[in-house]
């Protein structure tokens, strides 16, 4: 969201963008396109290759970027990205990374969080400085997360992802109190 607002440039949700068939969109000649997601056990989310597949613009945009959240590595995140996005035509130019908070939920226990708003004012003064670079159609790799081994702690860790997220054991407790709004932003639409 920072990023666009920085630069003045619409905001695609993919999740909701996947669940009502919008794959289509007119871009401006020198309009910029920007890919921004979480990196999952420092891969790219399971549903971003289909929606990057079925992706059409007007024209082959001129100046495409990516930016990878993540708690302090992406690893081999950003290579994947780029892999899916040359197959699909798109070359990007320059890929980012912004450290945000742990998100991870490991063996059904939020890792706890501390400084909160420091990792958020850092997320957010980074997220300008990468708009910035957008805005200058700056080239290259800004990542500075990926880490060393980046490609083997992706391979190693990966598949626990890909072959291991099942919904079967989640459940609600007596703290859900059915707003609903986590089955309505389910890209894959496995909460009820």
């Amino acid at each position: 969201e920072t990023i666009a607002e920085c630069n003045g440039d619409r905001l695609v949700n993919i999740a909701t963008a996947m669940k009502g068939g919008n794959y289509t969109y007119t871009i401006g000649i020198d309009e910029p396109v920007g890919f921004v997601m979480p990196t999952y056990y420092y891969g790219i989310p399971i549903l971003i290759p289909d929606f990057i597949e079925r992706l059409e613009f007007n024209h082959t945009p001129r100046y495409v970027w990516t930016c990878l959240t993540c708690d302090g590595l992406t690893a081999g995140a950003g290579g994947m990205l780029t892999q899916v996005l040359r197959a699909n035509g798109l070359s990007p130019a320059a890929r980012f990374s912004c450290p945000v908070l742990n998100n991870a939920v490991v063996m059904g226990h939020q890792l706890p969080v501390r400084n909160v708003d420091m990792l958020l004012d850092r997320a957010q003064k980074r997220s300008v400085n990468i708009a910035e670079y957008i805005r200058e159609r700056r080239t290259g790799s800004f990542d500075d997360c990926a880490g060393m081994g980046a490609d083997y702690i992706t391979a190693q860790n990966y598949p626990l992802y890909k072959n291991g997220r099942k919904t079967k054991h989640f459940s609600a407790d007596d703290s859900c109190i059915g707003c609903g709004i986590c089955a309505a932003e389910c890209p894959a639409e496995a909460i009820s």
